[in-house]
């Protein structure tokens, strides 16, 4: 009996983290990078292989993916200014060379053109002449040309708003951090870290059919104002503050839109434990 191929994960933050423990938790070989050893002793204990170092030496880290390894890069954009991710770039340059089957990249639905709270699926215009965009889609170009070379699977998750444990809205809540700008009406589409973990693994067994771009949001998109309300109601506080909308500080924060996930649900065949962000607060909790 053939032994599993390693996974190799470019990022092991919070969700790189997460999905490394996963693996290792069901007896499969992981390898991952982080920029400091600060989460490494819990990493290591659960089995898996943590390399330190930042991907602006992106050629040194690729140099240590093992051949034939399955490769999840769930790292944000690094390098100098500009529409190239040059980290990703580098980094899908140097392990093109060896026999990787599969290609899985996290990237973000900031990606998207404003919709103005309309639907937004996988053929949706993206956002033109935002360098923050260019550098997403330049890292996703880099993905699926690598994987279409080696014949691999090659996935790319434009991911919605990752919540879960020590990562929700609570905390800005109750430090007083969070404002509804212009009453808090846009609609804000977020995936649980569980959920999204489900599908990284499901990607790292796909076939290459399955290769292209997904999108990854829970199924009710919910507008900002009734997510916090209903936040402050179930931790007792008061309501946030509204604010001019002219003054929020990123377009990032008042963005509208609904994100379909009808596709990547059909493909790899998973429902959301999670399809709104009430239904995880009432089972998990809101921290």
């Amino acid at each position: 009996m053939a032994l599993p191929s390693p996974i190799f994960i470019v990022g092991l933050g919070y969700t790189g983290r997460r999905l490394a423990l996963s693996l290792a938790g069901s007896g499969l070989p992981v390898m991952g990078t982080a920029r400091t050893p600060g989460g490494a002793p819990e990493l290591t204990g659960a089995g898996v292989a943590v390399i330190t170092g930042c991907l602006e030496e992106a050629e040194r880290l690729a140099a240590r993916v093992p051949p034939g390894a399955r490769i999840v890069y769930t790292a944000p954009p690094v390098g100098p200014p500009g529409p190239t991710d040059a980290g990703a770039r580098a980094f899908f340059a140097t392990v093109r060379e060896a026999a990787h089957t599969h290609l899985v990249y996290l990237s973000s639905t900031g990606v998207y053109a404003e919709s103005g709270g309309g639907a937004v699926d996988e053929s949706a215009p993206v956002r033109t002449g935002d360098l923050r965009a260019a550098r997403r889609l330049d890292a996703e170009q880099a993905v699926l040309e690598t994987a279409s070379a080696l014949g691999a699977t090659g996935i790319v998750f434009r991911c919605a708003g990752i919540y879960g444990p020590g990562r929700t809205l609570a905390r800005r809540l109750r430090e007083g951090r969070l404002k509804l700008w212009g009453g808090g009406h846009n609609y804000v589409c977020r995936i649980h870290v569980d959920d999204l973990v489900r599908f990284l693994r499901a990607a790292l067994e796909a076939a290459p059919a399955c290769s292209g771009i997904y999108n990854l949001a829970d199924d009710r998109a919910t507008p900002l104002r009734t997510h916090a309300l209903d936040l402050a109601r179930r931790l007792g506080l008061p309501p946030p503050p509204e604010a001019p909308l002219s003054d929020a500080p990123s377009p990032t924060l008042t963005g509208s839109k609904r994100v379909v996930n009808t596709r990547a649900k059909r493909t790899f065949g998973l429902d959301l434990l999670y399809p709104s962000y009430d239904a995880a607060y009432d089972a998990l909790g809101v921290d």
